[in-house]
């Protein structure tokens, strides 16, 4: 069980919930007959620290399966979504679903350094519970309404006529509204 000691470097957002953990000192590592890829490290990392960070129960079951997309009946998971090299080190990224749509902004990173693999640290904008307050199957329902061009733009008010229109991708994802961070633009046609 991974747990949290004087030579590791913690910091924490206002609520008191843990966004980081730097191990330099002690790194985390797993004792194989045969050498982890990075991405199986980081698995097994997320799976031990998934208590200290305070992450509610099933959220590390679907680690290594894409984010599904669509509406489903589960509840928050991470999804294994990236791998790069950034430094010398390596940073496998896991993005958080709920309900099978991904989270706005919800990653964690765990940060792994080579020769030989060891986790040196990981970070955590996840979020603590997702409530829906809107029915997803009714979600689910405006993606298709709106995924046709014409629909789109006469939901954003937008004239074919002054330029193209194009969309390159369609994704429905879950989003914190913060009505204080919101900024109203004045509407053009008004005077």
């Amino acid at each position: 069980m991974f747990r949290i000691t004087e030579n590791m470097f913690v910091r924490r957002a206002a609520s008191g919930r843990l966004q980081s953990i730097e191990h330099i000192r002690e790194p985390f590592t797993v004792r194989r007959p045969v050498p982890m890829a990075a991405s199986a490290l980081a698995d097994e990392y997320v799976r031990e620290v998934s208590s200290t960070y305070g992450f509610e129960s099933g959220l590390t079951n679907a680690l290594d399966t894409p984010i599904p997309g669509a509406v489903t009946q589960d509840g928050s998971r991470l999804h294994r979504t990236r791998q790069r090299e950034l430094a010398g080190s390596i940073v496998v990224e896991y993005a958080q679903s709920y309900a099978g749509l991904p989270v706005w902004r919800a990653v964690f990173s765990v940060h792994i350094a080579q020769g030989p693999l060891r986790v040196t640290s990981s970070d955590s904008t996840v979020h603590e519970s997702v409530q829906l307050s809107n029915d997803a199957a009714a979600v689910a329902r405006a993606q298709q309404t709106y995924s046709s061009l014409a629909a789109l733009n006469q939901a954003l008010r937008l004239d074919p006529a002054r330029g193209a229109t194009r969309v390159n991708r369609l994704a429905t994802l879950i989003y914190q509204y913060q009505p204080a961070d919101r900024v109203e633009l004045p509407d053009p046609g008004a005077s």
